[in-house]
């Protein structure tokens, strides 16, 4: 296949222009096959929430990539995306073989310099974004070699810092080279994030069905018509014992890979927890020295890590204060909100209505719960913070939590006053989906919220403005609602 072949299979398309230390231009499209009948184009540019959240340009640290202090100049990196799963490619691809032959060949981001091409970039063996590692660690999201098809524009003249190996293959690894390659990943980040909602689309309409129904249905219709052709008993009877023993097979074998894909991400679950904890503890030992603190948050780890069963074991769930728990989580991240210099209102606190109220929940998961909310807060918060010392302007960075009821339920209320919720609400439970870039999250915050309040009888509520009674200051900051059954 040549590439203006290929180029019509591409899903995504992006293109954005880096001048100094930020985006100053960025598209994005989703642009559907014609037999995707269903889905819709969509279109992105700087305006959008997210992209402008990110438009200063960062390292996978979250710290500051200067481009200023050396002479790289302007860089322009046009891309596009392609599908290679298995539903995809069935929807009007007729030479799959020479597709895939060809991304495999020609895949990769091409680096040129007043339109010379800069050796080896983009070639097979030489994945200098390291997309397949990234793909590895986080393969719902990353984009891998394969995947994509881009180059990247440089002025000569400007970009004297970048300097070519005597050899001609690529540029000396100095700094100017590191600033240069972590622009490049800043934009695939933006794609990416952006790319996962239309991907989930993708896969909700045309994806794959599950397995279980049309195997079972397959092997009823086998041992149906064996009864009514089969004559002979004997035959008969050998077959059937074998048809029984294939559906038996099969369902172990379902079960088991159910099994094994619920361990995995419950795995992930512990890790992202035990993360955390191990971080808040980290902080507290450098500045107490064995402190009730240290003892303190150490219990609670040990507790945390016996306690994830409660996600399925309902029967460990004792009756506990509510506020309580919130205050509990207040004290684990006592330190990082100090440290962040985040200003917390506590609005619950002197309410004498709610302060003997008691919910049956499993105790550490629920103060873990809290926790998360309150990591994503601090995240966002910063990332405001960013934007505005950017353009020279003060912001007070503020957490407020209330605790209230409402008819047969007590709710714990979370808002900030940063960037708000910039992914749509129905996706961000989802494990893995995540809007915070260079993997500042795993995707698994929100998710392990909702599972862990569903497990409990309650829910998680993403409130629109006016829903709940919340200072104005935080009203397009992000809101959410823990909702539990008294």
């Amino acid at each position: 296949m040549s590439w203006d072949g290929v180029r019509d299979y591409s899903l995504f398309q992006f293109e954005a222009i880096i001048e100094g230390n930020s985006i100053t231009h960025f598209s994005y499209k989703f642009t559907p096959w014609a037999t995707m009948t269903k889905l819709k184009e969509r279109e992105v540019g700087i305006t959008d929430s997210i992209v402008n959240n990110y438009l200063r340009i960062k390292d996978e640290k979250e710290e500051d990539v200067n481009l200023k202090q050396y002479k790289i100049g302007r860089i322009k990196f046009k891309g596009y995306i392609f599908d290679q799963d298995a539903f995809v490619l069935k929807m009007g691809l007729s030479d799959k073989s020479g597709f895939k032959a060809y991304l495999k060949s020609n895949g990769g981001v091409r680096v040129f310099r007043d339109g010379l091409r800069i050796y080896d970039y983009g070639e097979p063996e030489n994945d200098w974004l390291a997309l397949d590692y990234r793909r590895f660690q986080q393969p719902t999201k990353a984009i891998s070699n394969n995947l994509i098809v881009g180059a990247v524009e440089l002025n000569r003249d400007e970009s004297s810092d970048l300097e070519e190996k005597t050899n001609r293959e690529g540029f000396v690894a100095n700094d100017a080279y590191a600033a240069f390659k972590n622009a490049v990943l800043h934009i695939i980040e933006i794609v990416e994030i952006l790319r996962q909602t239309d991907k989930k689309k993708l896969k909700e309409i045309y994806g794959p069905t599950p397995k279980s129904e049309p195997v079972m249905s397959l092997i009823g219709e086998a041992q149906r018509y064996v009864e009514d052709k089969v004559a002979n008993s004997e035959v008969k009877a050998e077959i059937k014992k074998y048809l029984v023993k294939i559906e038996r097979d099969y369902k172990i074998v379902t079960d088991n890979l159910l099994k094994a894909a619920g361990a995995g991400l419950n795995m992930s679950v512990v890790v992202h927890e035990i993360e955390k904890i191990i971080y808040e503890v980290t902080k507290v030992l450098k500045s107490e020295k064995a402190s009730e603190r240290v003892l303190h948050l150490v219990e609670h780890l040990s507790s945390l890590i016996d306690g994830y069963a409660d996600l399925i074991r309902r029967s460990d769930q004792t009756t506990e204060n509510v506020v309580n728990i919130v205050n509990q989580a207040l004290f684990n991240t006592e330190y990082r909100l100090e440290a962040h210099n985040i200003v917390l209102i506590k609005k619950y606190s002197g309410n004498s209505q709610i302060k003997n109220v008691r919910c049956k929940v499993a105790r550490n998961l629920m103060i873990s719960t809290v926790m998360n909310l309150i990591d994503n807060s601090i995240y966002w918060l910063d990332q405001k913070y960013f934007k505005k010392k950017e353009k020279n302007e003060s912001f007070n960075k503020k957490l407020y939590i209330d605790i209230f009821q409402e008819n047969d339920f007590v709710n714990i209320l979370v808002a900030d006053n940063g960037t708000g919720i910039l992914l749509p609400t129905e996706e961000i439970t989802e494990p893995f989906v995540t809007g915070k870039k260079n993997g500042a999250g795993m995707g698994l915050g929100l998710h392990i919220a909702s599972e862990v309040i569903a497990a409990q009888g309650g829910k998680i509520i993403f409130p629109d403005n006016g829903d709940y009674d919340v200072p104005a200051e935080f009203q397009e900051g992000a809101i959410v609602v823990l909702s539990l059954k008294k």
